[in-house]
């Protein structure tokens, strides 16, 4: 008499998963734990999930941990010395920007040049300058509006983004700022309707108009 044996189930490797024509790779499941009997707490049948010393539960420590490693998102400050300077514009263009005060840059000066599609003329930049200074204000405003005013100003293809070190005033503390720059290959007036826009946010901040009147007419004070 031949004794027939058993076939014996596949394991590991060879486990199948269902409607599937290949492995999974994966050991099958082991059975299920007994659940947690009633007692410090606990609610028969429920299985409670393992609390750390102060009572939270430890699957959420990775989600805390990831958020203390991200932390708050850092805003970073924009120096402005053109249309910007027109809060009405910053607040369609940035809304959450918020205006630190006055600040000022040295060793630029305040030119105008190229043209824009926008303003039907020239634009305010930004010329080397080792006796100048610009007068502009600055901002606070976080990353995403950052890339944003990047979009408006046509970064980096017609203004060129760059880091510089203002004094804000009054107290004259010094601080890192985003600003832009256009190279200009000749310096031009501006379109008239911008150059109103920059007179008048002059004047609301109480800037000198000296420096914008002569860069209007191209560099000569």
């Amino acid at each position: 008499m031949t004794t027939t044996k058993a076939a014996r189930a596949p394991t590991g490797r060879q486990a199948l998963a269902p409607g599937c024509s290949c492995s999974t790779g994966r050991p099958p499941a082991p059975p299920a734990r007994p659940a947690r009997p009633a007692g410090a707490g606990g609610t028969p049948g429920v299985t409670a999930r393992p609390t750390s010393a102060s009572g939270v539960a430890r699957a959420e420590a990775p989600a805390a941990s990831r958020a203390r490693q991200t932390g708050p998102v850092k805003p970073v400050l924009y120096f402005a010395y053109g249309s910007n300077l027109d809060r009405a514009q910053m607040r369609r263009r940035c809304p959450t920007a918020a205006p630190i005060g006055p600040a000022t840059l040295d060793g630029w000066r305040l030119a105008f040049g190229g043209h824009s599609r926008t303003w039907g003329g020239s634009v305010a930049t930004l010329l080397r300058g080792p006796t100048d200074r610009v007068d502009g204000l600055l901002y606070r405003l976080p990353p995403v509006e950052l890339r944003a005013l990047d979009l408006h100003e046509g970064h980096p293809s017609c203004y060129r983004r760059r880091r510089v070190t203002v004094t804000v005033r009054p107290g004259g503390r010094r601080r890192k700022a985003h600003t832009y720059v256009q190279p200009i290959a000749l310096e031009e007036p501006p379109a008239l309707g911008y150059l109103t826009v920059l007179w008048r946010a002059y004047r609301a901040l109480g800037f000198d108009h000296q420096p914008l009147l002569a860069a209007a007419v191209g560099g000569v004070s």
